[in-house]
């Protein structure tokens, strides 16, 4: 009899054991579902950042072609400001283009044949390319614009000339605003976080919007253990603001300096897991419960009914 109850009651430890495991398959199921997704929303939103980068560069590189014209110089100025600056796409964010001399003067607006003069030497952009020994485009750090009064993010090519010279560069931005419209569309949860960011760290955009923190360079973060050595991958961590711990992707955005990073609280993957685990855990303590009793309950009848037979064989 002590050997029916015994087994019993390990065959309802075992259906537990075996039901907790089945849980927790479905926990790391969710968790993994939640990583694909940020997988998928940092890929699409790095796609989507990368053709914007290229229509302004195709837009840059129309403005030092049209500058190359032997007419440009002999034109009036609206003639001029229509020459230079015919091929430019506003469509995707692209704030105004200048055009500034070798000395950081801004000779040329894309948005007024007369500007306000305006000297950009002290700008990081600026340095950069006037000591640079590749033609890349620069992408710089976001910036409180002087001229529009907004954040952008400035988006430069240098102008060489003939004997190799530094001749000025062209410069257009990306607004801040247009990528926060983009981020806020996404599905991110109640506590989900999108960040745009330089690979040196900076901070270029994100979400939810907080203009304290661009320009920001972050080091010491968990994404740097992988990227860029990785282009892709995904880490698990707090949020370096709230505390909120979130399942990170992030994606490279092409062969350009900048990485997309996306994050989605661990709080809203596991919220309808948690109810699951509840329900199905509260019907398992039950169910083992129930089985314990009913089988101590046999082993009492059991014994009540051998120790009566006992001793109705003795009579």
């Amino acid at each position: 009899m002590r050997w029916l109850a015994l087994w019993g009651t390990l065959l309802a430890v075992c259906f537990a054991a075996i039901s907790a495991s089945a849980l927790y398959g479905t926990r790391q199921d969710a968790g993994q579902a939640a990583r694909d997704a940020s997988a998928n929303l940092a890929l699409m939103v790095a796609t989507n950042i990368e053709r914007d980068v290229e229509r302004i560069d195709i837009s840059l590189q129309a403005v030092i072609d049209n500058l190359r014209r032997p007419d440009i110089q002999g034109l009036s100025d609206e003639l001029r400001h229509l020459v230079l600056f015919d091929r430019i796409d506003h469509t995707r964010g692209l704030g105004a283009v200048l055009v500034v001399d070798a000395k950081g003067d801004v000779i040329y607006n894309s948005s007024t044949p007369r500007g306000p003069k305006l000297n950009l030497a002290q700008r990081d952009y600026f340095q950069a390319l006037r000591n640079a020994q590749s033609h890349a485009l620069y992408i710089a750090p976001p910036i409180h614009s002087e001229l529009t009064r907004l954040w952008v993010i400035p988006v430069a090519r240098r102008i060489t000339l003939d004997d190799g010279s530094f001749g000025g560069l062209v410069v257009g931005s990306m607004r801040v605003a247009h990528m926060e419209r983009m981020f806020d569309q996404l599905e991110l949860g109640s506590a989900g976080s999108l960040k745009l960011m330089r690979s040196d760290g900076t901070i270029m955009a994100r979400f939810p919007e907080a203009s304290s923190e661009l320009g920001v360079r972050l080091q010491n973060v968990a994404l740097f253990n992988q990227y860029p050595t990785r282009s892709t991958g995904h880490f698990d961590g707090p949020g370096r603001l709230t505390g909120v711990a979130r399942l990170y992707a992030y994606h490279s955005v092409g062969t350009l300096p900048l990485v997309v990073v996306v994050g989605l609280a661990q709080s809203d993957t596991y919220a309808a897991w948690h109810v699951k685990a509840l329900i199905i855990g509260l019907i398992m303590a039950a169910s083992l419960i129930a089985t314990v009793v009913l089988v101590w309950l046999l082993r009492s009848e059991l014994q009540g009914r051998v120790a009566a037979g006992r001793a109705a064989s003795r009579n």
